[in-house]
């Protein structure tokens, strides 16, 4: 894809969101929509993969406001979005996720207690209740099955034989008897690209703001 178009694809979708008078984002992002758009264009090959991209770029910018107003402080505004989207490290981080992006295999829907299934939703989403808390299925591997409750922001991990333990708990006996165990950073990754449920985009939000608030204390 030539670099013209792609500046036509930025362009066009930075109006239908930023606030900024139109004109003024041309003057203000000029040498950056340039080297974006040629930036882009050697890695995205249709209008669509470049819209995914951006539309990666504002979520990791929309964690960011949700940390800064849990702070009180600070607002990025999308106007910015050409600023941070050329940031190499931010498009080689969504590459890479979609490299290692994994895709899911649908599964009978339903709410679960105590690992039995109770009845069907109409979408795909595995859910369980757990301490009186409903956890969503978000990421599974061959014998454990990963939950998340965006509600309390609680993480739980069950075994292949329906045991449930947190993952903290999971983590410690792992380290502890030095075997593998999955990733918090696994899971983003293979999150990060394709389609999600709000579970999951809980999550991805969820762990944003926890490296946000440990590069904000390490500072």
């Amino acid at each position: 894809m030539k670099p013209q178009k792609v500046r036509k694809i930025l362009y066009k979708f930075i109006v239908e969101i930023a606030s900024d008078p139109t004109k003024d984002l041309k003057v203000i992002w000029k040498d950056t929509l340039k080297e974006l758009s040629e930036k882009l264009s050697k890695k995205f090959n249709t209008e669509q993969e470049v819209k995914n991209y951006l539309d990666y770029v504002l979520e990791y910018m929309d964690g960011l406001n949700k940390f800064f107003a849990k702070k009180g402080s600070g607002y990025v505004p999308y106007s910015k979005l050409f600023q941070f989207a050329n940031k190499d490290e931010r498009l080689s981080e969504y590459l890479f996720d979609l490299g290692v992006h994994k895709k899911f295999s649908k599964k009978n829907s339903g709410i679960e207690i105590a690992g039995h299934v109770a009845e069907e939703e109409e979408d795909d989403e595995i859910n369980i209740i757990f301490e009186n808390e409903i956890y969503s299925q978000i990421y599974a591997s061959s014998s454990k099955g990963f939950f998340f409750s965006s509600a309390i922001n609680s993480f739980l991990v069950r075994n292949s034989n329906g045991k449930m333990r947190s993952y903290k708990q999971y983590k410690k006996r792992a380290v502890k008897k030095g075997i593998y165990y999955t990733k918090l950073n696994e899971i983003y990754k293979a999150l990060s690209g394709g389609i999600r449920t709000e579970a999951m985009d809980s999550f991805l939000i969820y762990i944003r703001d926890l490296r946000n608030e440990r590069k904000t204390k390490k500072n």
